[in-house]
């Protein structure tokens, strides 16, 4: 890929956390867990940023609940492999869209304003998603507190990306997640 050119179609599958030289692949860890296949001998792009990235080819993808193992097909040395940990794994929209249809990316969430379905009221804006073994974690902020609030059945309710609203049911015990921001 050109140096500093925009990579809009590109998406975030991952972090490499390791290599297997003896198998020639990349292991991510960090990766959104609703991605559950991709399609083989497709180019990936890793990476600090989608914007500077070099072009692998990647062969399979073999998905486990802790990571993504991705055998690549040209046959790397371990000189060339080692540089790529902690470097980010992106590759284009559509392959994810197609072998996952139902999927909602991380950035997808992004600026939404989250709604308290039981009075209407706006408790913020999704600034971040984190990803853990169990679940998403929505960041919301408001000019007052930051809120984690996790992204499960049980609490988010329905998801209005036309409007850029989500909306979430209170659970008990949700709001005594709040961090009071400091002011500056």
């Amino acid at each position: 890929m050109e140096q500093g050119k925009r990579a809009d179609n590109l998406k975030y599958i991952g972090i490499i956390t390791s290599i297997s030289r003896n198998n020639n692949q990349v292991i991510l860890s960090d990766f959104p867990k609703e991605i559950k296949s991709l399609p083989s001998n497709i180019e990936i792009e890793i990476g600090f940023s989608p914007n500077f990235t070099t072009k692998f080819l990647a062969e399979a993808f073999i998905f486990t609940n802790k990571c993504i193992k991705i055998q690549l097909k040209d046959i790397l040395s371990e000189s060339k492999l080692r540089p790529l940990i902690r470097q980010a794994v992106y590759i284009e929209d559509s392959f994810i869209k197609k072998s996952n249809p139902k999927i909602i990316l991380p950035e997808e969430f992004l600026n939404l304003e989250v709604i308290n379905i039981s009075t209407n009221e706006a408790i913020g804006v999704i600034t971040d998603v984190n990803e853990t073994n169990a679940n998403q974690i929505l960041i919301v902020e408001n000019d007052e507190f930051s809120l984690p609030i996790p992204n499960i059945k049980e609490v988010v309710k329905n998801i209005d990306f036309k409007n850029k609203k989500i909306y979430i049911e209170v659970i008990e015990g949700l709001l005594d997640l709040k961090e009071k921001k400091r002011k500056k």
